[in-house]
């Protein structure tokens, strides 16, 4: 008898400190290599399913544990492969932004929150005489919209174009600008990249930040 109890104490004692350690979490970062097609929005959104949320997605998508199950984030994938129109593809981004999905600039993905809001989204297209104005653009971030990104498109008559988008969350108030109406982004416009920065100078000592390229040569700027 006495050497049975011998025999049970190790195997005792081994369940004792396997019971005291603690569960493993699982890590707070994953790494994705940034693929086209089906197979890596469906290993997003299942790493999302597990309380991942995607940081960045460049070469590789970078997601860091922020959620808790059931409550979590969906993704949404805009593909570049045979994209429409920029009327078509606006229909469609707003159509998704109706259903809570938010682009996330320069990710090519949308993102639908745990608990998510509405936006919508606009363009200010090219004109009869090229690329939108300095004014165009201000009207949208005057209404209400922020911008987001350069979408480019190809056309079955003519050069592709680059078109700048912006977003507004739906119910919230326009912005209300301390400059004179139509000021809020200014175009640096010239034909040599030279003259270009002088403009982005003369502009940056009023206030203004760089934004993002615009069509051609030009680059504009917002306070």
């Amino acid at each position: 008898m006495k050497t049975l109890l011998r025999s049970l104490v190790p195997f005792l004692l081994l369940f004792f400190l396997h019971a005291q350690t603690p569960t493993e979490q699982p890590p707070k970062y994953t790494v994705l290599k940034t693929e086209y097609g089906a197979a890596y929005l469906t290993h997003v959104n299942q790493l999302s399913d597990q309380g991942y949320r995607v940081l960045i997605a460049g070469k590789f998508t970078i997601l860091r544990r922020e959620a808790t199950p059931p409550d979590t984030y969906r993704y949404l994938r805009i593909e570049f492969k045979n994209r429409p129109g920029p009327a078509q593809f606006t229909n469609w981004i707003n159509q998704q932004g109706a259903h809570g999905y938010r682009w996330m600039a320069r990710t090519g993905l949308l993102e639908k929150a745990p608990h998510p809001r509405n936006y919508e989204y606009r363009y200010s297209p090219h004109g009869a005489f090229g690329a939108s104005k300095g004014r165009d653009l201000s009207s949208l971030l005057e209404e209400g919209y922020r911008p987001m990104e350069l979408m480019y498109f190809s056309h079955t008559l003519g050069a592709a174009t680059k078109e700048m988008y912006f977003e507004h969350e739906v119910g919230q108030p326009a912005y209300a600008s301390p400059l004179p109406p139509g000021s809020e982004i200014q175009v640096a416009d010239a034909m040599r990249a030279s003259n270009v920065m002088k403009h982005v100078d003369e502009l940056a000592k009023q206030g203004y930040r760089f934004l993002s390229p615009h069509d051609s040569t030009w680059v504009a700027a917002s306070p």
